[in-house]
């Protein structure tokens, strides 16, 4: 089944806010008694979302992308004319913030549909 925008959102959402949990939470386990320091979301077609905490990609293994679904995420993220540019030169750079949460520093590029979030700042 084909990923509807407001899904791809959804996840997105959960990958930022996973990026705060601390030690204790059920999908990321930190052994420092330090908030995890959570810095990037990796999106790629054929594999699994993830976050980087504390330097270590973790994947959420329940959810596998499509190249279809990977598509659906970035295209929700961006403007029209964000995406008509995407669609040109197949890489776009742009902002993304999740009030309360973290803004993110967002390239999106073409090789295999690809979209890489770097945490700028907890918001």
């Amino acid at each position: 089944m084909a990923m509807t925008s407001q899904e791809a959102n959804q996840l997105i959402s959960k990958l930022a806010v996973l990026l705060n949990k601390e030690k204790g939470s059920d999908i990321i386990i930190n052994a420092n008694s330090h908030p995890a320091k959570g810095s990037d979301i990796i999106i790629n077609a054929n594999s699994h979302p993830a976050v980087k905490i504390d330097g270590k990609v973790r994947y959420l293994k329940d959810i596998m992308l499509t190249p279809e679904s990977t598509v659906t995420i970035v295209k929700s993220l961006m403007s029209e004319h964000q995406w008509r540019i995407f669609e040109e030169t197949s890489e776009m750079n742009f902002m993304l913030e999740y009030p309360g949460v973290a803004h993110f520093r967002t390239n999106a590029f073409k090789a295999k549909i690809t979209a890489d979030f770097k945490r700028l700042c907890h918001a």
